[in-house]
């Protein structure tokens, strides 16, 4: 009777990893040296964003209200451009929204509102 050698308890050797978690998410310290040219540059863009989002919420409710009276008036030429335009105009409104961080973009926002329909109920 041959007997077979025992299988060892212990765990099998691991293998190495494909890549280094570690040095994947190691950051580099950088140093800036034209802070204040940044700084500038990142006020002017935040500033445009605002600006853009009262933009886009005042010409949405521009659309809105053409669009109540393409229907009141049966036009349904104009209310498939507008609704294609509303479309259009609504995802680059929500992409607007989520990158709005700051409370200009938000008083932007209110204000582009309701400038829109103000102008939009007077026009029609």
């Amino acid at each position: 009777m041959e007997t077979r050698p025992r299988p060892s308890r212990e765990a099998p050797p691991r293998r190495a990893p494909l890549f280094n978690r570690e040095r994947q998410y190691r950051r580099l310290a950088r140093r800036r040296t034209d802070v204040p040219a940044l700084v500038i540059r990142d006020d002017a863009r935040r500033l445009r964003q605002s600006l853009r989002l009262a933009m886009l919420v005042f010409v949405q409710y521009g659309l809105l209200a053409a669009d109540i009276r393409f229907v009141s008036s049966g036009n349904y030429l104009g209310i498939a451009v507008v609704n294609v335009c509303i479309a259009i105009n609504t995802w680059y409104l929500t992409r607007g929204i989520i990158q709005a961080k700051s409370k200009v973009d938000r008083l932007c926002y209110v204000v582009g509102g309701t400038t829109g329909a103000l102008i939009a109920v007077l026009a029609t």
